[in-house]
């Protein structure tokens, strides 16, 4: 069985803070809802992996169990978790 993780591209700094990116058009809303900095949601869920697992029965992929903080973004935000399996592939019939 083989995991592979694959992260998000990182933008250039464009804005000179430090952040990594820009906060985008609803960054502000964001912070305002959750009461957190854009910079510390972003690095929360940066911290959201996508495995892909191949072995004998097929090939799947899946996230990383989501932390407490995570979950609370999600819920705060109103918007629903992304599905544990994104994909399942079974192996071809021999």
């Amino acid at each position: 069985m083989s995991f592979i993780t694959v992260g998000a591209a990182r933008p250039a700094d464009p804005d000179g803070r430090g952040g990594g990116a820009a906060r985008p058009a609803g960054g502000r809303i964001t912070e305002t809802t959750t009461g957190d900095t854009w910079k510390t949601i972003r690095a929360s869920l940066d911290r959201i992996h996508l495995g892909t697992f191949h072995g004998p029965a097929g090939t799947f992929r899946q996230r990383t169990e989501l932390n407490p903080a995570q979950k609370k973004t999600f819920t705060t935000l109103g918007l629903t978790e992304p599905p544990r399996v994104f994909d399942a592939t079974p192996a071809a019939a021999l």
